[in-house]
């Protein structure tokens, strides 16, 4: 398995649905607006924070901050 890591940016492909993903999975209630809302500000914003995009063979396989 090759897996790489890259800082996602602001129209990373695969990074928003990964992130509804992750809350379902952990039962967490998910407003779709203020979730794509949030990420587009901490994706444009670095002073903000980072995100991490892991993708396998150019696919996203996940996301960290």
């Amino acid at each position: 398995m090759l897996v790489s890591f890259r800082s996602a940016a602001p129209r990373s492909r695969g990074t928003f649905e990964l992130v509804i993903d992750y809350n379902h999975f952990e039962k967490n209630p998910v407003h779709r607006k203020r979730l794509s809302q949030g990420l587009d500000v901490l994706l444009r914003n670095p002073s903000q924070g980072k995100m991490w995009l892991m993708e396998n063979h150019k696919k996203p396989v996940g996301t960290r901050c």
